[in-house]
Formats: structure tokens, sequence, C-alpha cells
């Protein structure tokens, strides 16, 4: 599944509710410090970023980069990821195996 939407770090999302640019340098700080990244959707859907398991088990079968870190760069901009969705208990996860900026919205 491909979806598209803003990278959160999910510390301040989930307490402040804090996103967009003029969070983006708190964004990266938490983010470099491993507090959970999330991806919400156009449609108010919150992912919990995951990386893609089989990388994070043997990185090096993988030639770099790897998609999931790249988010980590990209706080408060939108991305379109790609990769498996599965929800647990009411939380939908993404599994990023692939990610990319994007596109500018169409201004029509």
């Amino acid at each position: 599944m491909t979806v598209t939407g803003e990278i959160l770090d999910m510390g301040c999302y989930a307490t402040q509710g804090l996103h967009g640019p003029v969070h983006r340098t708190c964004a990266l700080q938490c983010l470099s410090s491993s507090v959970p990244m999330g991806l919400l959707a156009a449609d108010s859907t919150i992912y919990l970023l995951t990386q893609f398991h089989d990388r994070a088990m043997a990185p090096s079968n993988f030639p770099p980069p790897d998609p999931y870190l790249q988010c980590r760069n990209w706080a408060s901009f939108q991305v379109e990821i790609s990769g498996m969705v599965s929800e647990r208990r009411g939380m939908k996860y993404l599994e990023v195996m692939s990610s990319k900026p994007a596109p500018p919205a169409n201004p029509n």
C-alpha cells in the first residue's frame, strides 16, 4: 500500500498535537533521539512507522539508503511511503519499504 502524509514525531504529536513546518526543528531533534515516528495521512489516519523487518534483520542485504531512516530527515514534510499496512488493537502500522518526498499538491 502507498500512503502520502506528513512525517510526525509521535512524542510531540501525541502529547501536544504539534506538527507542521513550525514544529520541524523540534521534530528533527526528537526523531534523531529515537522518538517513534508516524505519518499523518490526508484522511487524518495516523500510522506508526516501522522499519522493513527483513532490512532490520539483515541490513547488509539491502542497498543504501534505508527508506525508513530517510524519513527521519523529512519531519513535517509530505512524504509518499509504500509498504505493508497492519492494524493491531486499534493502532495502524506502516512498515516502510520505500519512501520519497511527495509531489507538490495540485493548486487546482
